[in-house]
């Protein structure tokens, strides 16, 4: 059976629930790389209590034997863990966690519930943009800048730089050293057909998990061996698995690099478990938009074979390709 509420009631409803949007607000403030769970846990019963409200959370028995009442005023998750977190004084957020808080808060005989995320510290486009990075274009002019990883030759690169050339389409290349030591030919051929071939690392390592030195060593030992191969300047790279830091992004920076990421991806690496040509086609055209960097991995036999027509479909879409030279923020 459904009961109406009355006007007086949807009021107290209302007043419950703009208790947890004030809580929220008052968390907000706070979520900082330094501060534990429990201080974020006691921030929000203080901010409730003060608005006459209860943390109906805190004490709430799940009627399950052997499982205690639950503790806290707010459920609090880190990253990956799904829900229900037990706030901690051990728990200390750092700077890029990702945290979802649940809470309710009880006043007046009604609950008002409610769930946020949080990003901790700066965001990533935060973080590219202060070190000249890119990840998407501006959203007006419908442009599409194709990139390409490079980590080791699968055999499809030369049918891919022919299919581009057929199209007139300019695209990016980032290359390791492996495949720079391996595949001389295709390099050279990159440049020479006037594409822009990017730094992907000598050994494509985490970035974030290397000194100051080994990410210098691992960016400009690539690009001497590439200039003194083909006396070719390299300025932009792509971060290896697409992992970064506030540390690695400066450091690249100062070395006169751009990193570029991307805005659009999806899982066509695997050589034994490649996408079905199709859906591999209706994802990408599906998702197509203004200012995308579009990253492919040129080992996928899927991309090289559909390449041409997601090309032409998206060309009929009425965008544009451009090279990264040309980008537009």
């Amino acid at each position: 059976m459904v009961t109406i509420k009355s006007k007086r009631e949807i009021e107290l409803m209302r007043e419950a629930c703009r208790v947890v949007a004030v809580v929220y607000d008052e968390l907000e403030k706070h979520i900082k790389p330094g501060i534990t769970t429990l201080e974020l846990d006691q921030i929000a019963e203080k901010t409730m209590r003060n608005l006459g409200a209860l943390p109906a959370e805190k004490g709430y028995d799940p009627g399950i034997k052997g499982v205690p009442k639950f503790p806290a005023s707010i459920c609090v998750s880190i990253n990956d863990e799904v829900i229900h977190g037990i706030p901690s004084k051990y728990r200390t957020l750092k700077e890029g966690d990702i945290v979802s808080i649940d809470t309710v808060a009880l006043k007046d005989g009604f609950n008002g519930d409610a769930a946020r995320t949080f990003i901790v510290g700066k965001t990533n486009k935060e973080i590219l943009e202060k070190n000249e990075g890119l990840a998407i274009g501006n959203n007006v002019d419908k442009n599409v800048y194709l990139t390409f990883d490079e980590g080791y030759e699968a055999g499809y690169t030369s049918q891919i730089l022919a299919t581009l050339k057929e199209n007139n389409v300019k695209a990016t290349f980032f290359i390791t050293a492996h495949y720079l030591n391996t595949q001389p030919e295709l390099v050279k051929q990159m440049i020479d057909e006037g594409h822009i071939v990017g730094n992907h690392t000598v050994n494509h390592k985490s970035m974030p998990s290397l000194t100051e030195s080994q990410i210098n060593s691992e960016v400009m030992d690539l690009h001497k061996a590439m200039y003194e191969k083909f006396q070719y300047e390299m300025k932009y790279i792509r971060p290896p698995m697409g992992e970064y830091s506030e540390k690695t992004l400066a450091v690249t920076n100062s070395l006169g690099y751009k990193t570029v990421m991307w805005s659009f991806a999806y899982a066509d690496w695997n050589e034994k478990d490649q996408p079905d040509k199709e859906q591999a086609k209706k994802k990408i055209l599906d998702n197509v938009h203004n200012g995308e960097i579009m990253l492919l991995h040129g080992n996928s036999k899927t991309n090289t074979e559909i390449l041409g027509d997601i090309i032409k479909e998206i060309k009929n879409m009425g965008y544009e390709f451009k090279s990264l030279d040309e980008f537009k923020s």
